[in-house]
């Protein structure tokens, strides 16, 4: 079966290059920012540079630039708690951590320190009290933070094997039968 492009973006893909230019924020290979300009690079600008050029397939790599990458991408995360942060935007350490993990993930890298803060979820009764904790009204910032969790997990292969069930059972029981989302207001 022949797929046709429904999409021409080959105007988008001409100054693609010239675009993600304007983020350089160093001389390595994954110096880049968020923010035009910026002469440091960060966790969103390394992370989201390195996943567009990735996306339509402009990320040659070799293997010392993807070590030189993955290095600058690691060094975004906190020794003593396996968190990656951000200091400039306001994206909690959760979405952070997963954002920059699957970064690292499609470069063939890991976090290099070890995820302590699983430690707070590494039992039924932790994620379940780590869930209900959570400010459920603000769905939008709430789903970053369990789903950040759950993300990190399914790319690094960490925590217990049954982590993933105990998540997905304790939101199900909050699911409303009716409109189908979670109604946790408790």
């Amino acid at each position: 079966m022949e797929i046709k492009a429904v999409y021409n973006v080959d105007r988008f893909l001409s100054f693609i290059h010239e675009f993600v230019e304007q983020f350089r924020a160093g001389e390595a290979i994954g110096d880049y920012s968020y923010k035009k300009g910026k002469k440091e690079p960060d966790l969103y600008g390394s992370s989201d540079i390195l996943m567009t050029l990735h996306t339509i397939n402009a990320l040659n790599l070799n293997e010392k630039q993807k070590q030189e990458w993955i290095e600058i991408l690691q060094g975004f995360q906190n020794p003593k708690t396996g968190w990656f942060k951000e200091k400039e935007t306001f994206h909690f350490k959760e979405h952070s951590t997963a954002y920059c993990t699957a970064a690292l993930d499609l470069i063939g890298g890991k976090p290099k320190y070890p995820l302590k803060f699983l430690e707070k979820v590494n039992t039924k009764e932790k994620v379940e009290k780590w869930l209900k904790r959570m400010l459920w009204s603000l769905a939008w910032p709430t789903s970053h933070r369990g789903s950040g969790v759950a993300a990190t997990l399914s790319m690094t292969g960490e925590g217990p094997e049954e982590w993933f069930d105990w998540f997905f059972e304790w939101l199900e029981k909050k699911v409303n039968p009716k409109i189908r989302i979670i109604s946790l207001i408790l």
